[in-house]
């Protein structure tokens, strides 16, 4: 296929218009030069007319100072012969007049002829009988020579205005067309630049031009193509690390299971060898169940197996939860308030997903809230984390877990629900992720917002009669 030849949109828009005002005022100007020329040949015959008239109609004698003043007025030179060709009068002396090549033409009619040389000088000359003067019965011949160069400087000067303005006006077309090219071409040509950053894989939004147009339209349009293409390799990405994730977390969940099995194991034996009732040993077993249950939830979310739902006391699951994290937050300095509803709170759930949802909010208020010690053992209580139920106008029901903590970082502010995204050196990025996962499968919202120095993060479910659907 044959190779097209680039055309620049500038050469486009501007070399039809200027081609176009070019014929159109080289044309409009030449005719202006044309009738202005004319016009200026027609002032000169017009003058020369009258001057023929009123020599021939004079009352008194055409003399020599009566040329010379003639010639003062109109730039013509006189000659006044006899018909025999003797000179009666001139407006210059030594000037003879040539003979005549035709017949004397009337002072109505009157035109300049053919050129003639007199004293070096050249000349258009026209000759006029003149009727019976008063000085003699004979008529006589009134000869004008009209200098070529006075000719033609006012042919001249007629025509150089039609031709300036001319020239002025293609200038300012091509200068206007320039313009227009360029405001055109100039916002094309960083939509370019844009789209060649958003191929090598720069998804920076451009400047958008201060007009409002369809390159403004288009400008809008690639900011937008950018941003979904932000978005998506965003995604992509993510779903990248989710996957290698998945592939890495399927063995070190079998080995995980299988250590855990083993660790409660020994600790049962322990304490029916042992006889030992202990709090803290309770709090481990609990831990450890409920480490085998999220592997084998894993498992079952691995081959598309879904627990069905069924009405669940929300306060009790947050009671159940406290007493898992308590001994960690005691630890950490963190001081948990949870004052329980009179009524339970029921929505319909999957007890093992909204345990998890909450203790991964507990423990990301915890860790947000705690303070390290360099003495483990003077423990103080300087953070704080608070939660709440309650029935909120008998559609939804709302649990909300305050830390006191500093609250996130404002990079992370609008990604903290997705994958693999924390703030912590120690953080996996995948607490929060997942407990929004859990929400939706309850078909619930979650958010977070700062607010008093506090920072809230609010779950709403349904309630269990499914009348609102969040």
């Amino acid at each position: 296929m044959a190779t097209l030849m680039r055309w620049s949109l500038r050469y486009q828009i501007l070399l039809p218009m200027v081609a176009v005002m070019l014929v159109t005022l080289v044309g409009v100007s030449t005719l202006n030069a044309y009738l202005s020329a004319q016009r200026a040949k027609a002032q000169i015959h017009n003058q020369l007319r009258d001057v023929a008239k009123t020599l021939s109609r004079a009352t008194f004698p055409l003399t020599d100072v009566v040329l010379k003043q003639i010639h003062g007025l109109s730039g013509a030179e006189y000659i006044v012969t006899k018909q025999s060709g003797e000179v009666v009068a001139s407006s210059q002396t030594g000037l003879t007049p040539p003979p005549l090549s035709q017949s004397p033409q009337s002072e109505d009619h009157l035109v300049l002829g053919k050129i003639v040389q007199m004293n070096q000088e050249r000349y258009f000359h026209a000759a006029v009988t003149l009727p019976h003067q008063p000085d003699t019965n004979r008529s006589k011949l009134l000869h004008i020579f009209y200098p070529e160069e006075s000719y033609r400087v006012t042919v001249w000067n007629a025509v150089l205005s039609p031709l300036l303005v001319g020239g002025v006006a293609l200038l300012l077309v091509v200068v206007l067309s320039v313009f227009v090219s360029s405001r055109v071409t100039r916002p094309l040509g960083k939509l370019k630049t844009q789209v060649e950053q958003i191929a090598e894989g720069e998804f920076q939004p451009m400047s958008l031009p201060l007009r409002n147009d369809e390159i403004l339209d288009l400008g809008v349009s690639v900011n937008r193509m950018a941003e979904m293409l932000s978005d998506y390799e965003e995604e992509v990405r993510r779903n990248e690390r989710l996957r290698t994730l998945g592939q890495l977390s399927g063995s070190m969940a079998h080995q995980l299971r299988n250590a855990v099995t083993g660790c409660r194991m020994a600790l049962d034996l322990h304490v029916r060898k042992c006889d030992v009732k202990n709090e803290t040993i309770d709090v481990a077993l609990r831990q450890l169940v409920l480490m085998e249950r999220y592997l084998k939830q894993f498992f079952s979310r691995g081959d598309g197996t879904i627990k069905p739902h069924t009405p669940i006391n929300l306060v009790a699951v947050v009671e159940e939860v406290l007493a898992l994290v308590r001994p960690n937050a005691e630890h950490v300095g963190v001081q948990l308030q949870f004052t329980p509803p009179e009524n339970p709170l029921l929505i319909n759930g999957d007890s093992d997903g909204l345990e998890q949802l909450v203790i991964n909010l507990l423990q990301n208020g915890i860790e947000a809230a705690a303070v390290p010690h360099e003495n483990e053992s003077d423990i103080q209580n300087v953070g704080s984390v608070t939660i709440q139920t309650e029935l909120v106008t008998g559609n939804y029901v709302l649990l909300e877990i305050q830390d006191s903590g500093c609250g996130p970082e404002e990079e992370l502010s609008a990604s903290m629900f997705e994958p693999l995204v924390t703030g912590r050196v120690d953080g996996t990025g995948l607490g929060l992720s997942v407990a929004q996962e859990i929400a939706k499968q309850h078909q619930g919202k979650i958010r977070w917002e700062r607010r008093n120095d506090m920072t809230h993060f609010i779950v709403e479910f349904p309630t269990i009669n499914g009348e609102k659907k969040l």
